[in-house]
């Protein structure tokens, strides 16, 4: 099995010392330090933005909740049907997971 820095990971519009724009992916438990940087995303100059770069932070940033939640699922189906609560669980997390690579939550 791999191991990955533990979640959660958020994304970090920044700039570097000579002001390009950077976004950064770190990963931040509240009230601890030090936060770890996963990956930086240094975006080219270009006239032109139609929103990849952020959209890629978002997905990485997303990357540890997505393997959960696909795990829970994968986990889920793999059994015999037990009770409507663990399944809205699961699928809730699933949901949340999806919003936050879409850079529409978390």
């Amino acid at each position: 099995m791999s191991y990955y820095t533990p979640r959660p990971w958020k994304r970090k519009d920044t700039k570097t010392k000579s002001g390009q724009p950077t976004i950064e992916i770190w990963r931040h438990e509240p009230n601890t330090m030090p936060m770890t940087r996963i990956a930086a995303i240094c975006p080219q100059p270009n006239p032109i933005d139609n929103g990849d770069h952020a959209a890629n932070a978002d997905l990485i940033a997303a990357a540890p909740e997505l393997l959960e939640a696909l795990r829970r699922l994968v986990d889920y189906l793999d059994r015999p049907i037990d009770c409507m609560t663990t399944r809205s669980y699961r699928l809730d997390a699933a949901r949340k997971a999806i919003e936050k690579a879409e850079g529409r939550g978390g």
